[in-house]
């Protein structure tokens, strides 16, 4: 059983670290119990917090699923009401430019059924049964405490405390790096988990990526530092988490 992770953030909102994270273990979860791991015992808050933002990852994942279950079916209807309406208003309405005007009214027809299939996917039986399968195993989920999260929350509230400036050339490689730590037993998947959250997101994907290269020179980390410092700063990504994804990697 996948393990269920949450930390709770001192200058910020609760960081959920699941399987949950990737759509297609969303979908794969069978019956297997759900149990959330929390620094502290987690109050009635914080618990729908956590079962809200399941919820969410689990809609995310069940519509994509649905809907790739359904791909050809949704194409074969599209495809089907552009030539139905090419040809109907090719010779039931007459207009004075011939094709033109057909050919955007039959594709608007195709991209409406589209749209309407993919909305009637995701309210299909099939969707509905899933959705509720795995919310009910949400709804039923039990919370532990994990004394090792303390120590990530630890250096979590670190980073966001520390002077922009100084985390971005940590994190870029362009001044010293971050100080040894003892990294607990379960820092590998704590990362890997890190790792899949900040991938959903491009900014924070590519900033992931800048700072994992190992192949730079040092004016390149200089630039990657400045970029890292204007993007934490207007918020576009989180410095922060990217710092902890680094230090679990060790």
């Amino acid at each position: 059983m996948k393990p269920f992770y949450c930390l709770q953030r001192t200058y910020g909102n609760e960081i959920l670290l699941t399987p949950f994270n990737d759509k297609k273990e969303v979908i794969s979860w069978d019956d297997q119990e759900i149990a959330v791991t929390v620094s502290t015992e987690a109050d009635s808050a914080l618990k729908e917090t956590i079962q809200y933002r399941l919820y969410g990852a689990i809609d995310l994942a069940v519509d994509a699923w649905i809907q790739e279950l359904k791909y050809i079916p949704r194409l074969v209807n599209s495809a089907l009401a552009f030539l139905a309406a090419y040809f109907f208003f090719s010779f039931v309405v007459r207009d004075p430019i011939p094709i033109l005007d057909e050919m955007l009214l039959a594709s608007g027809a195709a991209v409406a059924v589209y749209l309407w299939t993919a909305a009637r996917n995701r309210k299909s039986e099939l969707a509905t049964k899933k959705r509720t399968e795995l919310k009910n195993l949400v709804d039923a989920c039990s919370y532990t405490t994990g004394s090792t999260l303390a120590f990530y929350e630890g250096l979590l509230k670190t980073f966001d405390e520390m002077a922009p400036l100084t985390l971005a050339d940590k994190v870029s490689g362009n001044d010293d790096d971050f100080e040894p730590v003892d990294l607990p037993s379960d820092a590998p998947i704590i990362h890997d988990y890190l790792t899949e959250l900040l991938r959903e997101q491009d900014k924070n994907r590519t900033a992931l990526s800048s700072v994992n290269d190992r192949t730079m020179r040092e004016d390149q980390r200089v630039r990657l530092s400045a970029r890292l410092l204007t993007q934490a700063r207007n918020r576009k990504i989180d410095l922060p988490l990217i710092a902890l994804c680094q230090i679990t990697a060790r």
